[in-house]
């Protein structure tokens, strides 16, 4: 579908929460709760990009940082390439992906997403869900129709986030993505408190050593929900607000995007906006 987002681009400033509430639909209290989320995410779709873009604006009086990009901007990111061990020398990061090393300059202008949830995350039991009759904005039963045909997932999937670190930025020639992830890149420890260290150390490390890197902390002990399934919508799937994840709109506005945003985890959105912000700023 052709819609155009509106992108909570956190930190905000001073936030009015009766002007935001009035752009949001929200009471000024739930505005509130909207802008200390750390994280970004989508807030408002409208098929009419003008229109998105004037509550856009209006959101940016109300002192809330606020993006728009294309829902289809979500699959304009390169492909994930999975890093499995790495390396600093002096003028480069070498990294090794696949049979293949790549060689990173330190002069080049990157995006380093860090993704850390808690350490412990208690399990919420999750229940089977009926699709809702109202989804709210944006509705339509196309998009009902795709939340109908979203596959179920049984309950006791592995739905667990790990940590992760992605490098964004123009490689080769190329934009490419680098992830480093939690339990497939060496850091030289096997724990995984000790994996999760090391994977804040490198992104300390790319902090210090890049001359042109941005990195992105705001997923940094964000607590994350599980895999956005159909068949696995939680009892509060009705009552989030927005575009909150693990909503039914974000899932029927994913699904009727693109099947390959069907099920995507809340990291791996909050990456992917994370990346598009960068790309447009």
């Amino acid at each position: 579908m052709n819609y155009s987002l509106a992108v909570s681009n956190p930190p905000h400033g001073e936030v009015d929460p009766r002007k935001a509430a009035e752009v949001l639909n929200l009471s000024p209290a739930e505005a509130r709760i909207k802008a200390n989320y750390p994280a970004p995410e989508i807030w408002l779709a409208h098929e009419e990009a003008d229109k998105l873009e004037a509550a856009a604006r209006r959101l940016r009086d109300a002192g809330l940082r606020t993006a728009t990009l294309a829902a289809t901007d979500l699959l304009d990111v390169p492909v994930q390439q999975h890093a499995t061990g790495f390396s600093f020398s002096d003028r480069h990061l070498e990294v090794k992906v696949g049979d293949e090393t790549l060689a990173i300059p330190l002069s080049a202008r990157l995006l380093a997403v860090y993704c850390r949830p808690p350490d412990t995350q208690p399990g919420a039991r999750l229940h089977q869900s009926t699709p809702a009759t109202e989804l709210g904005r944006p509705a339509s039963t196309q998009m009902l129709g795709a939340l109908m045909r979203s596959p179920q997932w049984a309950e006791g999937d592995d739905h667990s986030e790990l940590a992760f670190l992605d490098l964004y930025g123009e490689i080769d020639g190329d934009h490419q993505r680098i992830s480093f992830i939690q339990g497939v890149v060496d850091v030289g420890a096997h724990e995984a408190h000790a994996v999760r260290a090391g994977l804040a150390k490198l992104t300390k490390d790319c902090d210090e050593r890049f001359e042109g890197v941005a990195v992105d902390r705001r997923m940094e002990n964000l607590r994350v929900r599980a895999r956005m399934m159909v068949g696995m919508l939680d009892d509060m799937a009705e009552k989030r607000k927005l575009y909150s994840y693990g909503s039914k709109a974000l899932h029927a506005l994913l699904a009727g995007v693109s099947p390959d945003l069907d099920g995507v985890t809340q990291s791996e959105l909050c990456s992917r906006l994370a990346y598009r912000i960068w790309r447009s700023a």
